[in-house]
């Protein structure tokens, strides 16, 4: 990895949801996310942390990401810490504040996008069954 930075890191993390989702808290989210943002910067990462966003908030700031220039970034990191299962019809299954929504969606955001550069997506879930 050769270029002027080592890239972007954009956490979402999860802790609080919508009641009428029926999720419990994640309360030591806020542990988890402390770690990798120290450690990640370490590294040379410029990290973003965005907290108990709604779906369309999600993927607005996904959209955003997708469009910037990352020609001085050795790789892009999307880490996401939430609730979620694997869904026989839909596949993996991962929650907002507001609903569920398909794994698929956050990674087919970055097709033809950073061609030739490391694109690393680690998701944490605890798993949910309804």
């Amino acid at each position: 990895m050769d270029h002027d930075n080592r890239g972007k890191c954009i956490i979402f993390s999860h802790e609080k949801f919508d009641s009428h989702l029926q999720l419990h808290e994640r309360k030591e989210t806020d542990k988890d996310v402390q770690k990798l943002n120290e450690c990640l910067k370490k590294y040379g990462f410029d990290v973003m942390v965005y907290q108990d966003l709604r779906y369309e908030v999600i993927f607005e700031k996904i959209g955003e990401v997708a469009l910037e220039d990352h020609s001085k970034n050795d790789c892009l990191m999307i880490i996401i810490l939430t609730h979620g299962n694997e869904n026989p019809y839909e596949g993996e299954i991962l929650y907002a504040r507001n609903r569920h929504y398909k794994l698929e969606l956050i990674t087919s955001a970055f097709n033809g996008v950073l061609v030739g550069k490391p694109k690393i997506f680690i998701i944490q879930v605890n798993n949910t069954y309804h």
